[in-house]
């Protein structure tokens, strides 16, 4: 459900990017945006510098990707140095994984050049609901040389990690110019069977 606040929200934040030579894509899952998805949304930005702002609403859209070499099922799943952000809040905009995700939303970096630019960011959504249960474990958010701020993660193995958990962060050593560094700050993590999941590596730059 769309509010007037919330419209007034994406409105002013799309005009400022905008402003700034930089794209906004709307979601809007009663048909008030550009896309009704994430998925779609996501799709159609470009690899850098463009804006996903999703209004309030309940988003239980489900779609196989490859995720760290695992074929598993996701919310949403991108590689591109945009920003994901709700227009409302958590407390109004919802992933729900039905009971059946293996990871709520996975960000990381677009692979060849994504490193030069500003890290992909996820802000302003609660990721319920996942469904599956082994190694590696369920998440809510997997944030890979990302930033995860102010989300929600509730219903799954493990709320946030900021890399994969078999692989590492999935960042070439040749092209670390920000390392790995996943920032995962002002989040609330709620019935999970663990928070935040942090596996010490080689590399070991993250900042919680």
């Amino acid at each position: 459900m769309r509010t007037a606040t919330g419209l007034a929200s994406a409105l002013i934040l799309a005009l400022a990017l905008a402003a700034a030579g930089w794209g906004a894509i709307i979601v809007d899952g009663d048909g008030g945006g550009d896309y009704l998805t994430i998925r779609e949304g996501v799709d159609a930005a470009a690899d850098y510098g463009d804006t996903v702002i999703v209004m309030p609403g309940i988003y239980g859209d489900t779609y196989l990707s490859i995720v760290c070499d695992f074929d598993v099922l996701v919310n949403v799943h991108f590689a591109k140095n945009l920003t994901l952000i709700s227009s409302g809040g958590p407390a109004v905009t919802i992933l729900d994984g039905q009971d059946e995700t293996w990871y709520g939303i996975v960000a990381s970096p677009e692979p060849e050049f994504g490193y030069l630019f500003p890290p992909p960011v996820v802000e302003g959504f609660t990721v319920l609901n996942g469904g599956h249960y082994g190694a590696p474990p369920s998440t809510g958010i997997v944030a890979i040389g990302a930033v995860a701020r102010d989300n929600v993660c509730a219903g799954y193995e493990v709320g946030f990690a900021p890399e994969c958990f078999e692989i590492g962060s999935g960042i070439p050593d040749d092209r670390r110019g920000r390392g790995n560094e996943s920032i995962i700050t002002e989040n609330r993590a709620s019935g999970n069977e663990v928070g935040v999941y942090v596996n010490q590596g080689p590399h070991g730059d993250v900042a919680v």
